[in-house]
């Protein structure tokens, strides 16, 4: 599912393999189905929160 939100964001499909990484502390296993499924609300939401939280660290950091 975050390999479909990364790809329907235009983003490229590795970022999903440091988000998966970020969400639960540990890589995928070592054969990881990049299948793009639909991702479900949850996943949305989670992505977005990624997305605001990197906009919100750049911003600080252009400000200090």
């Amino acid at each position: 599912m975050l390999v479909g939100e990364v790809l329907r964001r235009g983003k490229k499909p590795g970022w999903a393999f440091y988000l998966f990484q970020d969400k639960f502390g540990h890589a995928p296993l070592q054969h990881w189905d990049r299948t793009a499924l639909a991702p479900t609300p949850e996943v949305a939401s989670y992505v977005r929160s990624r997305i605001i939280a990197f906009a919100k660290a750049k911003e600080r950091g252009a400000a200090a």
